[in-house]
């Protein structure tokens, strides 16, 4: 045997060193994922790694279909790749002057 199935992976076990807020982005390395529940710190949680959220974004407009990362020192959702954890791609368009914008993690 290569491989054994564990879970379908939608959400990972967390443990995080300080208090989290539902709906804190976290990013890991190259993984990202989206708290749903406050984690208490040294407490086991879930963090989602799939599925379509609201985020939070720069005041640039984000076509559908767009890979979008995540600035993790502005705390917002941008299109530049650079110095950026990727996040997802936009399944609906947002304006510029719109705060949110909808993506799917994964």
């Amino acid at each position: 045997m290569y491989a054994r199935f564990k879970h379908d992976g939608k959400a990972i076990d967390f443990f995080p060193a300080t208090d989290v807020p539902a709906g804190s982005v976290i990013v890991q390395g190259s993984l990202v994922g989206i708290t749903k529940l406050d984690i208490p710190a040294g407490r086991p949680g879930a963090l989602h790694v799939t599925g379509v959220f609201e985020v939070v974004k720069s005041n640039v407009a984000i076509p559908l279909g767009s890979r979008v990362y995540w600035d993790d020192t502005a705390k917002q959702a941008v299109l530049t790749a650079s110095g950026n954890a990727e996040l997802g791609i936009a399944v609906l368009d947002a304006a510029a002057n719109n705060e949110i914008v909808l993506v799917r993690i994964g």
